[in-house]
């Protein structure tokens, strides 16, 4: 379960804002004499109903107090403005010569007001000064069943498979055979040859001579060369590519459902803020009032109301223009899924109060407890829609009950003016330890000489009180005037006073 403290915004920055219609249902009935024109007839009774719609709408807005000022002239002028399609039922009879119409319509208070403006009526809050007085609003947001947060509020899956083969070939096969040859020779022979030979002889045992000469030259070279070259080149490059695939991707996202958020109260509150402002209820931050309180942070309206600090709290908003505050709870319970639709169900409750910060004073002025069901596209439209549902419904409780408040603080001012200004009947309460004959006639003597006091009456009488009716028309204030005459009374020495619209209390030793 979570908690959420929600503080309403300033009324100034919530005028900038589009506000809902809100339409008043309400019920008038005309009558007119039967005769031969059925048409006019008919159209005379429908005009004699919207005069009555517009005195029904008008007393809601201004008090039954109030419903003279609603002249003749001025129904007639707003009764022309109720436009055709206000109309929402019409029912008809004839009673003897009499023929009644019964118009039901639905129309808009803020769009009536603006017609009681123009024709120079206040509302009873503006009689009442409740333009200048703010209501401060404070709203817990409670998510009683919230939405498993173990489990996805999404997931997205996503399957992909893709098939197929491919072939490519880019093979090479090339041969080259080349054969180069050449061949050289080159022979040479030379050759010389000679000869000389001389011989002699002398015997007797004598002498001898022989000579001889010879020579040979012989010459041969032989050279050759030869060259032989063959190139052969086979070039065999296979290049073959071939694939085939099968790939399977399978992803999947998954989204947890976040922790429940502020959205749905927030709506709410703009919604509770929208419809007050309708019934021209002027709203106040509480935010802002507690920030100029406390440097603590704005607490939970339950727990507000049991802080000790809380009457002195409500006494710095009096100072601050804010005699009124508002609490609430804002409760969602979600509730899983239409078995029809399959959109998220949701219900909760929203429970209000309006009352009095003044010390001492915890005087309900409104309050509204409503439930309602809803469904949405998600469980966040669910509550949001839920929320303003249930806010614009307390409004419309709420608003009303407000302006009645408003209603009895004109009437009393009107009763304050009577009795300031005229002729009044006031009660006079007298209380006190010495109360006996002498005091008594110290009393008796004063009121007798007192301009304006007329009629004075002894109700009940007690050794501690005196209870009186008097009638007093005098221009001085009642209390001054009695105080001037009984000052020198030993037994009203320390005399105090306590005074209302008609009613007057007087202390023989302070109230």
């Amino acid at each position: 379960m979570q908690l959420k403290p929600l503080a309403a915004a300033l009324a100034a920055a919530m005028a900038a804002t589009p506000l809902a219609a809100q339409d008043t249902t309400i019920s008038g009935t005309g009558t007119a004499p039967v005769s031969r024109d059925a048409d006019g007839v008919r159209a005379v009774a429908e005009e004699a109903a919207k005069r009555d719609l517009v005195r029904m709408l008008g007393r809601q807005i201004v008090g039954a107090e109030r419903e003279g000022e609603l002249t003749d002239q001025i129904v007639g002028r707003l009764a022309t403005q109720i436009r055709p399609d206000m109309i929402t039922g019409r029912s008809s009879e004839r009673i003897g010569q009499t023929y009644r119409v019964t118009l039901t319509a639905r129309m808009d208070r803020q769009w009536f007001q603006g017609l009681l403006d123009d024709e120079g009526l206040a509302s009873s809050s503006a009689i009442a000064g409740g333009d200048h007085q703010l209501i401060i609003v404070m709203i817990d947001e409670e998510i009683g069943v919230a939405p498993d947060h173990s489990q996805p509020a999404e997931i997205v899956t996503e399957y992909d498979r893709d098939r197929g083969a491919s072939y490519s070939d880019q093979s090479t096969l090339a041969y080259s055979d080349r054969a180069r040859s050449a061949d050289s020779s080159a022979t040479t022979a030379g050759s010389t040859a000679r000869g000389s030979y001389a011989g002699g002889y002398s015997d007797g045992y004598g002498s001898a001579a022989a000579r001889g000469s010879a020579s040979r030259a012989n010459a041969y070279s032989d050279r050759s060369a030869s060259a032989s070259s063959r190139d052969t080149s086979l070039i065999d490059r296979t290049d073959v590519e071939a694939s085939a695939h099968d790939v399977e991707s399978f992803r999947q996202r998954v989204t947890y459902q976040s922790a429940a958020s502020s959205e749905a109260g927030e709506a709410a509150r703009m919604a509770l803020n929208g419809r007050l402002l309708r019934h021209q209820i002027r709203l106040g931050s509480a935010d802002n009032v507690w920030a100029g309180f406390s440097t603590e942070p704005l607490p939970m309206y339950a727990d507000l109301r049991r802080r000790p600090d809380r009457q002195a709290f409500f006494a710095y908003a009096q100072s601050q223009s804010a005699p009124f505050f508002m609490g609430g709870t804002l409760k969602v319970d979600h509730e899983g899924r239409h078995p029809a639709t399959n959109e998220a169900m949701c219900s909760g409750s929203f429970a209000a109060e309006a009352y009095s910060t003044a010390p001492g004073d915890s005087a309900i002025v409104g309050s509204s407890t409503v439930r309602a069901t809803m469904t949405g596209s998600s469980t966040t439209d669910c509550a949001a829609r839920l929320s303003v549902d249930l806010a614009e419904r307390a409004a419309d409780e709420v608003g009303p009950a407000i302006q009645r408040h408003w209603r009895r603080d004109a009437r009393n001012q009107a009763a304050d003016y009577r009795v300031a200004s005229g002729p009044a009947e006031w009660t006079l309460v007298v209380r006190g330890g010495d109360l006996g004959m002498a005091a008594q006639a110290d009393l008796m003597d004063a009121l007798a000489a007192v301009p304006g006091i007329e009629n004075q009456t002894l109700m009940s009488q007690s050794a501690t009180q005196l209870n009186l009716r008097v009638r007093y028309s005098g221009a001085e204030p009642l209390n001054l005037a009695l105080f001037r005459r009984l000052r020198s009374s030993p037994a009203f020495a320390g005399m105090d006073t306590q005074m209302s619209p008609g009613q007057l209390i007087v202390c023989q030793s302070g109230c």
